[in-house]
């Protein structure tokens, strides 16, 4: 996924987290490179871990074909909605925009093709691993 860095801060133990943009909304979460520094205004190629969802967590709902989002709300979260491009087994797999698709586990939930799954996550809990700088964000 592609993120342009609109805010960079020094958290407890040196850590760093950024606030950015992405093709479907904000994002926030802590920058885990020692080797690529995070510049406001400038556009990197990055990759999300996200902890584990359980699926108490997650919603799943037929809804006309919306787009994907990001948000990130006042109480420190960031919500995420996606669409369920295809399901196996006991795992689902969730496309955000056009760089971007994780997998989930069923674990009790009902999940459809093509339904809107919805959550959110403490930013504190997002990493954003940088794989190379792009170049100017704006």
């Amino acid at each position: 996924m592609t993120i342009v860095v609109e805010m960079v801060v020094t958290e407890m133990n040196d850590k760093l987290s950024i606030c950015g943009k992405t093709d479907i909304g904000p994002i926030a979460g802590i920058w885990r490179s020692f080797d690529i520094k995070p510049v406001v205004g400038t556009k990197y190629d990055c990759e999300l871990f996200l902890p584990y969802i359980d699926s108490d967590e997650i919603t799943a709902r037929q809804e006309p074909l919306s787009p994907s989002y990001t948000e990130i709300g006042i109480d420190g979260k960031v919500y995420f909605k996606g669409l369920c491009e295809a399901i196996e087994d006991d795992s689902f797999v969730v496309s955000f925009g056009s760089d971007w698709i994780e997998c989930f586990e069923i674990s009790g939930l009902k999940v459809k093709l093509y339904d809107s799954i919805l959550f959110s996550i403490e930013k504190n809990e997002i990493d954003i691993y940088p794989l190379e700088l792009i170049g100017e964000g704006y």
